[in-house]
């Protein structure tokens, strides 16, 4: 070992004992406070290692007796929710036949859909240039409503 080492190595160890006895000083003002505070009859600063559970559930508060008319506005605000099934068939929309194509249908409250076929497919997968049937409940994805639907009946 040189010479230059020494007093490098006897700074690291003057470094580490001088933390060492910072830290039980610390921990001996501690523990000395603590027993000063029960002498005192205070409780101890102390962390319980499990500390007790205790359900203290508040009672449920009563409705509130508001008019609904009051929160109407709300309604506007929140997006339409898409519908969880089809509707009853009484309250589809029945399609209108393009003139000229018996296979393409606009919807008259939705014309911004543009036209829509209706042709008939076989099993396996084929068109088969009939359109179908007359009063044929149909679903298409409601490309401004993500997840939406939109129901019709073919004419």
């Amino acid at each position: 070992m040189g010479d230059e080492e020494r007093p490098v190595r006897a700074s690291i160890w003057i470094v580490v004992l001088s933390t060492v006895t910072l830290c039980l000083i610390g921990f001996f003002i501690f523990i000395q406070d603590d027993e000063e505070a029960e002498s005192r009859g205070e409780e101890a600063l102390t962390v319980e290692a499990e500390p007790e559970i205790q359900n203290h559930s508040p009672e449920p508060l009563p409705p509130l007796d508001l008019p609904e008319e009051e929160f109407d506005f709300l309604d506007d605000l929140a997006p339409p929710l898409p519908q969880s099934g089809p509707p009853p068939a009484s309250e589809m929309e029945t399609a209108a036949v393009v003139p000229g194509d018996p296979l393409i249908v606009t919807i008259p409250s939705r014309s911004e859909l543009g036209p829509i076929s209706i042709e008939r497919y076989d099993s396996e997968g084929n068109p088969t240039g009939e359109p179908l049937p007359t009063g044929t409940q149909v679903q298409i994805p409601d490309p401004n409503l993500e997840g939406g639907k939109i129901y019709f009946r073919t004419p």
